[in-house]
């Protein structure tokens, strides 16, 4: 019965998210056509910025439908991933790009230690950038102007390797550290205030990170940062 139910909800979400996706794409696209004034200006200045809100807001939408979706399938089993043997110096690289207008936006360094570049593992590709982007948007949420956000590699002597996203942000009290990879765990702070977001990132990181065999573990203290550590076993690690 129990399984029944989950297919009935999982069938649900899926054709829920069609429904929602479709028109939301299309309120993007047109939103991002006004924003860039693609078929002509628009002769009040204010409309170009609501069209630029209209865009951001959709976006933020369509990442929350993502984020529930995969939710839904890692309850149910249904999370799939497709392994191959993929650089991790380039996955993370990637990554980075995608969070730097971010970053400098909010005056935060990116930064990445050269030994990433030596490592290839066996992975899903879109997954894991999923896991990298996911933990360095939370730790540029958190940390403040000037801070600093560095992602590094280390083989550990099993065979294994640690994979680590360092900030020195606002870090997270000791009580609720406890429960932040549970779904719908939110940091509370003065400073998370100040952003979105329903709690869903590091519970997916999580699972994620358990489909590829691997283990994840924080270290965090209140004003000094954050460190999150993914350890991957050997039987993933590539000998290049």
């Amino acid at each position: 019965r129990r399984q029944r139910q989950m297919c009935i909800r999982d069938s649900f979400l899926n054709n829920m998210s069609h429904e929602l996706r479709t028109p939301l794409n299309a309120v993007i696209g047109f939103a991002q056509m006004m924003q860039h004034e693609i078929m002509g200006p628009l002769e009040n200045p204010h409309y170009k910025s609501y069209a630029s809100d209209i865009n951001a807001s959709g976006l933020y939408l369509l990442g929350i439908i993502s984020d529930i979706l995969d939710v839904s399938k890692i309850e149910s089993g249904h999370m799939t991933l497709e392994i191959e043997t993929v650089h991790l110096g380039a996955i993370v690289e990637k990554s980075i790009s995608m969070m730097q207008d971010r970053a400098d936006k909010a005056e935060v360094s990116l930064n990445v230690t050269p030994e990433i570049a030596h490592h290839y593992i066996k992975a899903d590709e879109r997954r894991f950038m999923q896991i990298i982007i996911n933990l360095v948007s939370n730790a540029i949420k958190f940390t403040q102007r000037n801070g600093e956000i560095t992602v590094s590699a280390t083989r550990e002597a099993t065979g294994g390797l640690t994979l680590t996203v360092a900030d020195n942000g606002i870090g997270i009290p000791e009580v609720q550290q406890e429960g932040i990879f549970k779904p719908f765990t939110r940091v509370e702070s003065s400073m998370v205030c100040e952003h979105e977001g329903v709690g869903l990132g590091l519970s997916i990181v999580k699972a994620l990170v358990e489909q590829h065999n691997g283990q994840i573990t924080l270290k965090s203290q209140e004003s000094k940062g954050t460190t999150i550590l993914i350890h991957l076993p050997a039987s993933i690690v590539v000998i290049q």
